[in-house]
């Protein structure tokens, strides 16, 4: 392994990856015979902790972060784990520091010190090895040693604020000449956002680091940017828009935000007329929404105006992807009478079970839906109502995995699981198998109905038999809320919340969530009650109807037998039978 150090340890240095490093350590201890030496170990430990871009420190106040950090109570679990580290391995360190050539080495070796002296320790790092750290990274900016402009933005970034961390005034004067001079090399129609370190860095501090003749180099430069892309890319341009209206916020020059945010503006407005609706709505809130922050509400109101009318558009170019299968009659009688083989209590807890899927089965089918039509899944779409109102956005699967899959089992459900399930019920109900009092007969089992309930819910079940669905929807929603939180209740839950000296219930998001409810019905029910009740990813039946949100010709039969497969849910709940014990 030390060959492999000396082999990349040259002169003139060449470009490095530290987790390259760390990933051929890995093979070389995997193939090696002999025992792993402590110099090895110590090696393989420097490579092992990740860097944090993000500019705020990482889950221990370091620079340095874990590979994998997970909490189970008081349980931690981290690798690296920081309280195995001594003053031994970081004097091994600071000697491999001294004796490397390679400033990508040496800034790794003397930034470890840096980060974990202090915890390691309780004292300080020595000045000199934060010097030769921040002599490292600017060396390794300097010489371009890592493969990206924005790796070499992360490593200036870093030797920038060790030099202010540590006072260092002449190192905080050479790196900032470099982000000065390297943001200006920049052509200023480069569509690649690595050209803002200096504002980042330099300028939008809360102690900024440079004079008024740089400031306003900082920002001319950016005015350029701005006006030599917003023809050309969105992106670029919100970029170069949102740091200079932040600037301008800041000095209150109120009539420059909105003249860069309308050129922005200007810059969507041509990127739109080339994208669907649905990628039109969904350009169009980013644009309010950044007009929001910055508080040019007229601004907000009129594209939420606008949204609502492409919404519309874009909900029926979405209704046109529709699935087409052909199903027997004949299949679907078969399928119902299989449900239907036994009376009573078994049926309807067949019923209950047929019609459930695990969140795993929806997660599989969603991945086969991804893989046959993943292009829509790499966009933000909104989910409107009839009136183009947005009740809900949905991010692109890599950012609202669970936005996606709460949505695609609602659609499941409305499609292949509704045929199904109103086949159940119409051939039950003409074979007279389900009937209003085997169906009363059945929630009346149930500990979490309370007794004086039953008239109430029984009006409901009635109305569905007599297809009057607008009062069955209307009346059985709220009984079903209520019986939730008499299970809560029942079970020592808080049922509950503090709000100006008053105790009103928890709404029923929260009440379902509950790790009593969870344990009662399991988590993949819970998912099935939150899709279908409060998510506005899914049915979101409760808030829809609560808020008078549900379309007229939506209180339908189909609805109303997804509502009654819910109910024959809470029959499934019974008291359990704990044995008395005597001392």
């Amino acid at each position: 392994m030390i060959l492999y150090f000396e082999g990349i340890d040259k002169t003139p240095a060449g470009l490095l990856d530290e987790r390259v490093i760390y990933s051929n350590m890995l093979s070389f201890l995997k193939n090696l015979s002999e025992p792993v030496s402590s110099a090895l170990l110590a090696e393989k430990t420097a490579f092992e902790f990740l860097e944090n871009y993000t500019g705020k420190p990482s889950i221990w106040g370091t620079y340095y972060q874990p590979q994998i950090y997970q909490k189970d109570g008081d349980k931690v679990f981290q690798s690296p784990d920081i309280s195995l580290l001594t003053e031994e391995l970081l004097a091994y360190w600071a000697s491999r520091a001294k004796t490397v050539g390679h400033p990508v080495l040496k800034a790794r070796y003397s930034g470890l010190i840096c980060d974990f002296t202090l915890t390691v320790t309780g004292r300080k790092p020595d000045i000199s090895i934060v010097k030769l750290c921040i002599a490292s990274l600017i060396a390794v900016f300097e010489q371009g040693l890592t493969g990206s402009r924005t790796a070499r933005n992360h490593k200036i970034s870093r030797a920038l604020k060790l030099a202010l961390t540590y006072n260092q005034q002449s190192e905080i004067k050479k790196i900032k000449e470099l982000i000065l001079t390297a943001d200006q090399q920049i052509p200023t129609t480069e569509e690649k956002n690595i050209w803002a370190s200096s504002f980042d860095l330099l300028l939008n501090k809360k102690s900024a680091i440079v004079f008024a003749n740089e400031e306003k180099s900082i920002i001319d430069l950016l005015e350029k940017r701005l006006e030599n892309l917003w023809q050309a890319d969105p992106w670029a341009t919100k970029a170069a828009a949102e740091r200079l209206a932040d600037y301008y916020q800041k000095k209150t020059l109120r009539s420059d935000v909105k003249r860069v945010l309308d050129k922005l503006s200007q810059s969507f407005e041509i990127y739109i007329k080339k994208v669907p609706a649905i990628q039109v709505a969904g350009h169009l809130q980013e644009l309010m929404l950044i007009y929001k922050y910055f508080q040019l509400n007229n601004e907000a109101e009129s594209l939420m105006v606008r949204i609502r009318s492409v919404s519309k558009n874009a909900d029926e170019e979405f209704k046109k992807i529709v699935v087409s299968q052909d199903i027997q009659t004949s299949e679907l009688d078969g399928y119902a009478n299989k449900i239907l083989k036994y009376d009573g209590e078994v049926m309807y807890q067949r019923i209950v079970h047929a019609q459930m899927m695990t969140t795993a089965e929806v997660e599989e089918d969603l991945e086969r839906v991804i893989r046959s039509n993943p292009i829509r899944f790499f966009l933000t779409t909104s989910i409107v109502d009839k009136k183009g109102r947005v009740l809900a956005r949905i991010n692109p699967y890599s950012k609202d995995k669970d936005g996606h899959l709460i949505n695609h089992y609602y659609r499941f459900l409305q499609m292949n699981g509704a045929i199904l399930l109103h086949f159940v019920f119409e051939v039950g109900i003409r074979d007279n198998k389900i009937t209003l009092e085997s169906l009363m007969n059945f929630l009346r089992l149930s500990c979490i109905i309370e007794e004086d309930r039953h008239s109430m819910i029984e009006a409901g079940v009635k109305a569905f038999f007599d297809q009057n669905y607008l009062v069955c929807i209307h009346l059985l929603i709220p009984q079903f809320e209520e019986a939730i939180r008499n299970l809560l209740e029942a079970n020592g839950g808080n049922i509950l919340t503090y709000n100006d000296s008053a105790y009103p219930v928890k709404t029923f998001n929260h009440v379902v969530d509950d790790v009593i409810v969870r344990e009662a019905f399991g988590k993949d029910q819970v998912y099935y009650f939150k899709m279908l009740f409060t998510d506005p990813r899914g049915w979101n039946l409760r808030n829809q109807v609560a808020h008078g949100l549900l379309e007229p010709e939506l209180f339908n039969q189909q609805t109303a037998q997804r509502l009654m497969h819910a109910f024959l849910c809470l029959g499934m709940i019974r008291w359990k039978e704990v044995p008395v014990t005597v001392d």
